[in-house]
Formats: structure tokens, sequence, C-alpha cells
């Protein structure tokens, strides 16, 4: 074999070994591909329970005539009307039970833990504000640029109604106590068949000029 055999055998620039190379990033691609998708496939199979969910709470706002863009993002929930139910009393259940965790680690709330929870339960705005604060919350990601500031606002009002809404609900509570505590008159006070002791008093429906629960949205600052 001569010197031009060989060298033409070794060259790295051979056709051979240009096809080889070629074949090699193509499987290394398609590889990647293979993988990026099936983990996009994954994460939507992963995400199917918390849409659905997203989706029955949408379904549920709906029907109590709350509406908001972000519903577009969202197809009709498939479930029965009986499932949506239990998942929003699941999610009632959760919230409060994350609630009296909350309120029990703080020494001045505890004594009126029972009550503040089952005042904010008597309002059903407080629910379905945490269930639209979950939809935003689900959505942010899919939000446009130029619409940013506007859904953030939106986001951020509605943590803060809520938290007025306890305070309120801190105060309301505390003042009921305070008031049982020096005259004993039990003023606005009911006996709840559900309550944790028998004689454990719940407050009826708190009335305020300074908070309209039919109020869905604060002004913008």
């Amino acid at each position: 074999m001569d010197s031009k055999s060989k060298m033409q055998k070794s060259d790295p620039s051979s056709p051979r070994r240009y096809a080889r190379k070629i074949i090699l990033i193509a499987v290394i691609i398609l590889s990647t591909i293979t993988i990026a998708f099936s983990y996009l496939i994954y994460n939507e199979i992963k995400k199917a329970p918390v849409k659905a969910k997203m989706e029955c709470y949408v379904s549920y706002l709906t029907a109590n005539s709350l509406i908001d863009e972000s519903f577009n993002s969202f197809g009709q929930f498939f479930g029965d009307a009986e499932l949506c139910e239990t998942i929003i009393e699941n999610k009632i259940d959760d919230i409060e039970s994350t609630t009296k965790t909350r309120l029990n680690d703080i020494a001045g709330h505890r004594a009126y833990t029972i009550c503040i929870i089952k005042t904010l339960k008597n309002d059903s705005n407080f629910i379905n504000k945490i269930l639209m604060l979950e939809v935003l919350e689900y959505t942010r990601i899919s939000w446009k640029f130029w619409k940013y500031f506007e859904r953030n606002s939106r986001y951020k009002n509605l943590e803060h109604q809520l938290s007025f809404q306890e305070s309120y609900a801190i105060n309301y509570c505390q003042g009921n106590h305070n008031q049982n505590e020096i005259d004993g008159s039990g003023f606005g006070n009911v006996v709840d068949d559900d309550a944790e002791d028998e004689n454990e008093e719940v407050p009826r429906k708190p009335h305020s000029s300074e908070y309209n629960s039919n109020d869905m949205y604060f002004d913008d600052d």
C-alpha cells in the first residue's frame, strides 16, 4: 500500500468518517429531543390532577358569578358536580387546618382560634378569594408581559383583602370575648352544634362599615 493510500485511510476528513460524525450528532440531537419531549409529557401528566382541580375552582367561582380573564386558560371541568363539591370541601378543610395551625402558634390568638376560623368560614367570599388566588398563581407563568403588572396588582390586592379579613376576624373575636368577660352579655354570640367544646360560643357574621364582604377587589393603590 503506497503512502497516498495510507494518508486517505487515516485522513479524518474522509467521507466515511465524516458520515459517522453526522450520524453521531443526529443520534445525540434525536436523543435530546426524545428526552425533552418525554419530560414535557411527564410534566403534563403530573400537572393533570392540579389542572383538573383548578378547573373545578373555576367552575365553582363562575357558578358564584365571579369572572376573571385567567379563567380562559382552563377548559371545562369534566368531573361531575359531586366530585367538584368534594374538591372544594377538601380545600376548605385544608384552609381550616392551615389557619388553625398558624393561629395556634401565636400566643395572643390561640384562645380565639375556633372563633376566628368560624367567623372566616361564615363568609363565603373569604373562600372564594383563596380559590381565586390559587387560580391566579397557577396561571402566573402564562401572564402576558404587558399585563404582568396589572395581574400582579390584582394578585396582591387579593392577598391584602384576605389579610384584612383575617385581622378583622381576630379583632372581632377578641372584642367579643373581652366583652363577655366584662359583663357576661354574650354579645353577638350563638352556640354552634359543631363547636369542639359544647360551651364554645361562635360569633354571628360580623358587620363593619370598613369591610364589605361583597367587594371582591380593592381599588389599586
